[in-house]
C-alpha cells in the first residue's frame, strides 16, 4: 500500500488518483495517517460487504429477546413523611449585607 504526505498528494492529486485506482493510498498529516484515498468500485465493495465483527449496538443485542417483568414503582423513591428543612442564617453575620461607607470628601469626580 502507498503512502505519500499531504504535501505529496497537494502537489500530485493526478498521480495519487492513478495509483488509487491499483491499490489504496494512504495520506498522512504530520507523519500520522489521515486519508485513504480508493477506487470507487473498492469503496462500493467495502460499503455492502457485511462485517465481519458486529458494531456497537449489535454486539449489546442480546441473541434471545428478554422476557423481563418488573414493577416500576420499585424504582420509585418513596415520599418523605417529615418536612423539608430550611438552613436558617443571616448574610448580615458574614459582612456581605454592609451598608457601603460614605464617600471620601477629598476626591472629586
Amino acid at each position: 500500500m502507498l503512502t505519500v504526505t499531504g504535501a505529496e498528494f497537494n502537489r500530485y492529486p493526478s498521480r495519487v488518483k492513478e495509483q488509487a485506482l491499483a491499490e489504496p493510498v494512504i495520506v498522512t498529516d504530520r507523519g500520522k495517517p489521515s486519508l485513504v484515498v480508493v477506487a470507487h468500485s473498492e469503496w462500493d465493495r467495502l460499503r455492502h460487504e457485511p462485517a465481519d465483527e458486529p458494531n456497537g449496538w449489535e454486539a449489546l443485542r442480546p441473541d434471545e429477546p428478554l422476557d423481563v417483568d418488573f414493577d416500576l414503582t420499585d424504582f420509585i423513591p418513596s415520599r418523605r413523611s417529615e418536612p423539608a428543612r430550611y438552613w436558617d442564617f443571616d448574610l448580615n453575620d458574614y459582612g456581605y449585607l454592609q451598608p457601603a461607607p460614605p464617600p471620601d470628601p477629598e476626591v472629586t469626580p
